[in-house]
């Protein structure tokens, strides 16, 4: 989406469009080094999912959403 922003605003004299690119820089950073995993929902299922010696329903299941 910052990229179609990017692209159609890039001409436009009342934007200034350093600021779309800098999203896409920043999604980019997010991407590569892959955030959530020491805080938040992704480090208590992965945390969870290597703990768990049960492989039953609950198992997979946090396998799926993780």
């Amino acid at each position: 989406m910052a990229i179609n922003l990017w692209l159609g605003l890039y001409r436009s004299p009342a934007e200034w469009p350093w600021t779309y690119f800098f999203l896409i820089i920043v999604q980019i950073m997010l991407l590569v080094q892959r955030t959530g995993r020491s805080l938040g929902l992704d480090a208590i299922l992965l945390r969870h999912e290597q703990e768990s010696s049960d492989r039953g329903l609950w198992g997979r299941l946090v396998r799926l959403l993780s």
